[in-house]
């Protein structure tokens, strides 16, 4: 096993296309790399159609809304009414632009009604990090990179995408439940 994180799984691209092509290598990655990138990146380092042959489904994963120490919300409904208050200071930052996350927070911002600005981060350590200094009022990740530290404390997952409640989070509502229907999805890993 060889881990290569970074830029969304186009580094882990990089080793698979150098490996020899007779199926002894496989990558686990993300959805994105051959449903999304190929759209909203300017230049891939790889053909999804000619580099990547999809095998399956691995897992599936929501997306999370966090807040952490500025604004001191507790919930999504406080952050909205802190954010159409403040509407200069309503933004939200993704671990890279272009990707889920960041169009999750468009739907968001569209959905109720406030233009909030997306700051993009490399990658989702460096944007936790930015959510729990209150350097940026709220952020969007996947579960797995903000569940640790929701259950430390340092940031508030305040609802989460899945169309049900996650088990991780019995206590976290999903979007639907909170009105808001539209904001309903889930990213996938694959092996390629």
């Amino acid at each position: 096993a060889d881990s290569r994180p970074g830029a969304g799984g186009r580094m882990a691209v990089e080793t698979l296309t150098a490996a020899p092509r007779d199926g002894s290598v496989v990558m686990l990655g993300p959805e994105a790399l051959v449903a999304l990138y190929p759209y909203t990146m300017r230049k891939l380092n790889y053909d999804p159609a000619r580099d990547l042959t999809p095998i399956g489904t691995v897992s599936e994963f929501p997306f999370t809304f966090i807040t952490g120490a500025e604004p001191a919300v507790k919930n999504l409904a406080e952050y909205i009414a802190w954010a159409r208050k403040n509407p200069e200071k309503a933004n939200y930052g993704v671990p890279a632009r272009g990707s889920q996350h960041h169009f999750f927070g468009i739907l968001l911002g569209q959905t109720i009604g406030i233009p909030m600005e997306d700051v993009p981060y490399q990658g989702s350590a460096p944007m936790l990090i930015g959510v729990m200094g209150g350097q940026i009022s709220a952020g969007i990740d996947v579960l797995g990179s903000s569940l640790e530290q929701h259950r430390a404390g340092k940031v508030r997952v305040v609802a989460v995408s899945s169309p049900q409640r996650v088990p991780q989070l019995p206590d976290v509502p999903t979007f639907a439940e909170l009105g808001y229907p539209n904001i309903t999805g889930m990213g996938f890993n694959a092996l390629y």
